[in-house]
């Protein structure tokens, strides 16, 4: 009951951030203003998280674990694991947006690096294979903020093809 009570206590932290920074600068925002618009007390804030950064990265971790769960279904087609991949960065770009105009975006990148470290364990064997996983993440990385930056012109099917043909072919 409590670790329920926790994640909900953590979901409102983060949602409060994450409407407020799309009003105000990531670091002019307080923890009461935090903690005021969550509903909650101080002390629940600093029972989860020892800084704002903290809850920029559990909230990363949340989208990041539900991605791996629908991903599962992708695994006999690299075009449809980066559909997937744009699909879900287009459904978060708000967040990916304030991230960025908060200079809070190696956050991100960040994740995408542990994730895809996670997610590819073998590649842990030698240099020329982690070098690869982290080449592949900042292109997904780069791409997705490019792609955001400039308005989404082009639809998250023609940003996987071209990025698998660039990458795969």
């Amino acid at each position: 009951m409590e670790a329920n009570n926790n994640k909900f206590i953590r979901k409102c932290i983060s949602e409060s951030l994450l409407e407020l920074m799309k009003t105000q600068d990531f670091n002019d925002i307080s923890i009461t203003e935090i903690t005021t618009k969550a509903g909650v007390s101080r002390m629940a804030y600093y029972r989860n998280y020892t800084n704002k950064e903290d809850i920029l990265n559990d909230y990363m971790t949340e989208l990041i674990e539900d991605f791996k769960e629908n991903r599962k279904q992708y695994e006999d087609s690299v075009y449809l694991r980066y559909l997937l991949t744009f699909n879900f960065f287009k459904d978060h770009k708000d967040f990916l947006i304030s991230m960025e105009k908060s200079n809070l975006s190696i956050i991100i990148l960040n994740k995408i690096n542990e994730y895809m470290t996670v997610f590819y364990p073998d590649y842990a064997d030698n240099i020329e294979d982690r070098y690869s996983i982290f080449i592949l993440s900042g292109a997904i990385y780069n791409t997705c903020k490019m792609w955001i930056m400039n308005g989404l012109k082009e639809t998250p099917e023609e940003i996987a093809q071209i990025f698998v043909n660039k990458m795969f072919k």
